[in-house]
């Protein structure tokens, strides 16, 4: 009895070994041709089933290459490789700053322009270094930045530079009174008379003085002096361009100069031209 008894458990064990064994045989043959196929082949064999006559059981196999599972795995790490490549060649090659013209278009930042302005409004300020002002600026600059920012960083660079050194007001001050100048042309505004009409078309100016502007337009051009702007501190300037200035109201950008603004003030309370120019 206990003979019978171990006989299957025998039987048992030779079967396990000899599956095993085929099982074996079976995924080498497997690697062997998926081998010689070309990569991305993929092999898949479904309820594989082998008689065995030892037994008379059926085995069932369900095999599956990984060649696509390696294959798209060496992709990845490929378009890696390429990105890590790429990086390193857009690093490697420098890139160049550019600025938005008010046109849209995008140019070099000429670097020199910048440096040209800040020395030609520093005319007759011994204490203030204009090469300074102007790396400082440039050291802030960002790819894609417009020239009104631009014009705005140079103005803000100076003006933290007051509590060092006060001439730097007035440097500020003047970089300020160009930024305004240049807004006012941007509006197509080139003198008084124009600037009046295009505040009393947008309503911001009443008739009678247009009326007063129009019949002395051109005595009231010549008696405008813009360098009288260069009086001015930065903080009363800025605060002139923030309150006071007419501003159109669509673009918001201002229509009239500091002098334009005193002029026009001018008008609005003369009774003559030689009212005017004497208020």
């Amino acid at each position: 009895m206990g003979e019978m008894g171990l006989f299957p458990r025998l039987f048992s064990v030779n079967i396990e070994q000899k599956k095993n064994k085929l099982l074996s045989r079976f995924a080498s043959t497997i690697r062997d041709v998926s081998a010689m196929k070309p990569s991305g082949f993929s092999l898949r064999f479904n309820n594989l089933s082998t008689q065995r006559e030892e037994t008379g059981d059926n085995m069932s196999l369900d095999v599956e290459t990984q060649q696509d599972v390696n294959r798209n795995h060496l992709n990845n790490q490929e378009i890696e490789a390429n990105s890590e490549m790429q990086l390193e060649d857009d690093s490697a090659t420098p890139k160049i700053m550019r600025v938005k013209k008010r046109d849209g278009s995008l140019q070099p930042v000429d670097v020199n322009k910048i440096v040209n302005v800040v020395f030609a409004c520093s005319g007759g300020l011994k204490e203030v270094d204009p090469m300074h002002v102007a790396s400082k600026a440039i050291s802030g600059l960002y790819d894609g930045a417009t020239t009104k920012e631009l014009d705005e960083l140079c103005i803000r660079t100076a003006a933290m530079l007051i509590s060092e050194e006060p001439e730097y007001s007035k440097l500020a001050a003047r970089l300020l009174s160009r930024f305004i100048d240049e807004e006012v042309r941007l509006e197509g505004i080139n003198n008084f008379i124009e600037s009046i009409r295009v505040g009393h078309k947008q309503g911001l100016i009443s008739d009678d003085t247009l009326s007063f502007v129009v019949e002395h337009k051109e005595a009231l051009n010549i008696i405008i002096d813009k360098t009288r702007t260069h009086r001015f501190e930065y903080f009363g300037l800025k605060t002139l361009y923030d309150r006071y200035l007419l501003k159109h109201p669509i673009s918001r950008n201002v229509i009239e100069t500091p002098q334009y603004f005193f002029l026009r003030v001018a008008c609005g309370f003369s009774q003559s031209f030689q009212d005017a120019k004497e208020f």
